[in-house]
């Protein structure tokens, strides 16, 4: 419906979102100009990783209303996965620290962590990072039939010859507060 806030003359697009939030972050390293990237600080040898929960490509219908409603839909897509596994935790060496920033967390409410049921592909990012902290080899699968397969992912791949060490993933969302160090990474919501 026209002035709803899912309508294109109320909703900023994929590039002014992109400037709105990036702008100012001029030594971040972004993904091909999406939404995710991460910043590194060189001289504390620690690696800040921004994941992107809503990753939507916004688009509009002929009614300008957007197609997949960022404000409603929460997920992470293949690509977004790849990036994290094959260039974001890819630190230069052992003493590197990284922390993760994301809106919607990892964990949900029969752990404490109210309000994260939403996130699609919760569990293969929940995956992927605990097979990081181990130097292990992952594996993923996520198929997605309520939006015709947008969210569907699957990989594998192998962490044996990374570095650093994950500290923690901080999130949000909710705005209530969570915390649970399983699988040796803190989860702070």
């Amino acid at each position: 419906t026209t002035g709803s806030v899912n309508n294109s003359d109320w909703m900023l697009d994929d590039d002014g979102i992109i400037t709105m939030l990036v702008r100012h972050n001029n030594n971040a390293v972004r993904a091909n100009g999406k939404r995710y990237f991460y910043r590194d600080f060189e001289e504390k040898k620690v690696r800040v990783i921004a994941l992107d929960t809503q990753d939507i490509d916004i688009t509009f219908d002929n009614d300008g209303n957007v197609e997949i409603d960022p404000l409603r839909v929460y997920g992470i897509r293949q690509a977004q996965i790849e990036w994290l596994c094959d260039t974001a935790l890819n630190v230069p060496s052992d003493d590197w620290k990284i922390l993760i920033t994301m809106h919607v967390g990892l964990y949900t409410s029969e752990d404490g962590f109210p309000g994260n049921e939403v996130l699609i592909n919760r569990d293969s990012i929940r995956n992927i990072l605990n097979k990081y902290v181990a130097k292990d080899i992952y594996s993923y699968a996520d198929t997605d039939t309520t939006h015709d397969g947008y969210f569907t992912v699957s990989g594998s791949g192998t962490f044996a010859n990374y570095h650093g060490t994950l500290v923690a993933v901080l999130s949000g969302h909710s705005h209530e507060d969570g915390y649970t160090n399983r699988n040796g990474f803190n989860a702070i919501q």
